[in-house]
């Protein structure tokens, strides 16, 4: 500390060693050093990198810069479960960008993830209503089934149940 002798209040002086070294060494004890330390780092920045592109994506509208953080989700971590909705995203961005790149992500996500929500999502727009649509219906069968099991008639259930079985 040295002594200001205007105002006698000591003055820090910077010490620029101790602040270099303690930089570094924030680092340093920030690297895994096991698997599961390596592995725990991965996951933060696999969904680090959805959680940036999603809000570039939904709140910011900033479609550019998702398209760069999902292209680089995508090569980083080219077998993540999320690669579906990544591939979707990519897609329905580059619709109004690059019709090329658009139909490149859609035909990529049908051709890896086929029997994944996005991809039927993709082929039909309207896959969503149909899936919803029929949920409702089976909502009401059920429920009609379960009045008459509740009521005890249990024939009519099997009947109603086999009914509702060859119209489906």
């Amino acid at each position: 500390k040295k002594i200001d002798s205007l105002a006698d209040d000591p003055v820090l002086e910077f010490d620029e060693d101790q602040y270099i070294t303690s930089y570094k060494n924030r680092y340093i004890n920030e690297i895994p050093k096991s698997k599961d330390e390596f592995e725990q780092a991965h996951k933060t920045i696999h969904d680090n990198l959805i959680s940036i592109g999603n809000m570039y994506r939904d709140y910011t509208q900033d479609h550019s810069s998702a398209i760069v953080v999902y292209e680089d989700f995508l090569k980083r971590y080219p077998t993540s479960d999320q690669c579906p909705a990544i591939y979707y995203s990519l897609y329905r961005m580059y619709a109004d960008l690059d019709i090329e790149k658009s139909r490149f992500y859609l035909s990529t996500l049908i051709q890896l993830y086929p029997e994944s929500v996005h991809a039927k999502v993709g082929q039909d727009p309207a896959y969503m209503d149909k899936i919803n649509r029929d949920k409702k219906l089976l909502d009401r069968i059920f429920e009609k089934l379960f009045n008459l099991y509740t009521k005890g008639d249990h024939a009519a259930v099997i009947r109603e149940a086999d009914k509702d079985l060859k119209e489906r």
